[in-house]
């Protein structure tokens, strides 16, 4: 019981935390550490973060991730994505179950992966630097989209 107390005093503290760094306008990133990796989330998305069931859920317009609290081992609000710097990823267009990415080095490699990590996919970018990747055929979930200049959660619905 205090434990589950603790965890919610925590949970309505990073909240908080959030509201004032995006009016603040300094920090940019929440990073929330769990089993030792980065899961980065933009400020300017708006995320919305519950607590129900020791679990702690984040919502963005775009993405849906539920983090076991007992995996969690730290956070904190950056002004740069943690362990994604220097991201110089050119946003993909996403609808339908397509990914599309422009302005990539012709040949350079977009590579997806299941959230588990297992490779699915690598789609080499042609020519005149676009890649798509089309996920229509995966089943419904989250994939991490990589390129040389950074890595995209999407949810394939």
């Amino acid at each position: 019981m205090k434990r589950n107390a603790i965890l919610r005093s925590a949970v309505m503290t990073v909240m908080l935390i959030a509201a004032l760094a995006m009016k603040a306008g300094n920090m940019q990133y929440l990073s929330i550490t769990v089993e030792g990796k980065q899961v980065v989330f933009s400020l300017a998305d708006h995320p919305v973060i519950t607590y129900a069931n020791n679990t702690l859920l984040v919502k963005t317009p775009t993405e849906e991730v539920e983090i076991p609290v007992a995996k969690i081992s730290g956070y904190e609000f950056t002004e740069e994505p943690s362990a994604i710097r220097d991201l110089k990823l050119t946003k993909p267009a996403i609808g339908g179950g397509l990914v599309v990415f422009s302005a990539l080095q012709p040949g350079s490699a977009v590579t997806v992966a299941a959230a588990d990590g297992h490779l699915l996919q690598t789609v080499s970018a042609n020519a005149d630097g676009t890649a798509i990747v089309d996920l229509s055929g995966q089943a419904k979930g989250v994939y991490v989209v990589s390129t040389k200049g950074g890595s995209i959660k999407v949810i394939n619905k």
